[in-house]
């Protein structure tokens, strides 16, 4: 163990590879445990495959894995990296731009604020204290006049004066300003990925009252049911509160655990059998784990908890019991010992975890990964 648990922090794998802090610098090293980058770095993030942003005496460059300079110290900081289009928000002279992997300005310097969050094709950027949209060639498709905005991938949820409301790509008003809350059911999906051909349904609190309905994409309140609140976060089922009571519901409002079933529910978690599951407290706190018809899998006197993480790859869960992270799956067996203080777990052959104050990776059977402290991989 002395071998595996070494670390201040440490980054998750992707792919191959993985940045770590060893004392005060950062360096990487893949899954073979060997180093790849000596940890002489006061910052190092992998951004794309082999490249990383790397941070020393103060200046931020782009490297690769060879520590060649890819892009070089002339801008005031590296915002943000979206992998996926590598593409990376850069800041100079107090604005922002964006540029690609290569060091090409792609979005000219004009902005206040350039949003992590936009979809493939748009950006929300800021300008002169308004949000609008552009396309990845600086064309202006939704103007500066919104106070702020969510994109799908064909409509935005956008605020103005206060109040939310729906326009699509032209800037055609869909939902009137008419909301205070404007959010859609995202059944496991982020909102960049949710097209109005989806028939999307969205949970919307009117203007002046306390409560919250479901709508449609024609502002039409789907069912009758009007809720003191629907907590969204979760896959196909919401936890819904009603006078003070919690159940669960569909996007459409039905309602698939009963009212005061459970004194409270967690969100819901897909695993691959097809089985929803989730976290659900009794008038005493405890917490067992039901599936999406209510039943009970795991009873309340287990002694598991979620604390607020509880994740599911594949057909398996990670759970806290007795203030140890581990993982069991769907038939109680535990894959990975309860002994760690935190587990960053997303079913990679390594996952990062924290024990006895240092961090260290094992694999999805706990077994820890041996660190080589000596070699230097070049």
């Amino acid at each position: 163990m002395e071998k595996c648990f070494i670390f201040n922090e440490v980054q998750p794998f992707y792919k191959d590879l993985a940045t770590v802090k060893l004392g005060s610098r950062w360096g990487a090293i893949n899954k073979s445990g060997e180093w790849v980058i000596k940890p002489h770095y006061q910052s190092l993030v992998l951004i794309y495959e082999n490249l990383f942003i790397c941070n020393r005496n103060n200046k931020e460059y782009i490297i690769d894995k060879d520590e060649k300079v890819i892009i070089p110290f002339i801008y005031d900081s590296l915002a943000y990296i979206n992998r996926n289009k590598r593409l990376i928000i850069v800041e100079k002279n107090s604005k922002l731009g964006v540029i690609n992997f290569q060091g090409e300005v792609i979005i000219p310097f004009d902005y206040d604020f350039i949003s992590s969050e936009s979809n493939d094709d748009y950006l929300i950027v800021q300008k002169d204290n308004y949000f609008g949209c552009i396309d990845m060639n600086n064309k202006i498709f939704l103007p500066f006049e919104f106070n702020n905005i969510e994109l799908g991938k064909d409509f935005a949820i956008v605020e103005k004066d206060r109040f939310y409301g729906i326009v699509d790509f032209n800037g055609n008003q869909i939902i009137p300003y008419d909301y205070e809350k404007l959010v859609p059911f995202e059944e496991g999906k982020d909102t960049n990925k949710i097209s109005l051909s989806d028939n999307p349904t969205f949970i919307a609190h009117r203007k002046y009252e306390s409560n919250v309905i479901i709508i449609n994409k024609d502002n039409k309140q789907i069912c009758e049911q009007v809720f003191d609140d629907i907590f969204e976060l979760g896959e196909e089922y919401y936890q819904a509160r009603i006078d003070f009571k919690y159940c669960a519901i569909d996007r459409f409002g039905n309602i698939k655990i009963p009212l005061g079933k459970f004194h409270g529910i967690d969100p819901f978690y897909k695993l691959d059998n097809g089985t929803y599951v989730s976290m659900a407290q009794n008038e005493k706190y405890q917490e067992a784990l039901i599936n999406q018809d209510g039943e009970i899998l795991i009873p309340f006197d287990a002694g598991y908890k979620n604390n607020g993480f509880m994740y599911t790859r594949g057909n398996t869960i990670l759970m806290n019991k007795d203030n140890k992270f581990g993982v069991i799956d769907i038939d109680k067996n535990v894959l990975i010992p309860f002994e760690y203080d935190w587990l960053f777990y997303d079913g990679n052959d390594f996952n990062g975890a924290l024990k006895n104050g240092k961090y260290g990776y094992i694999d999805n059977h706990g077994k820890p990964l041996e660190i080589e402290n000596i070699k230097y991989k070049r």
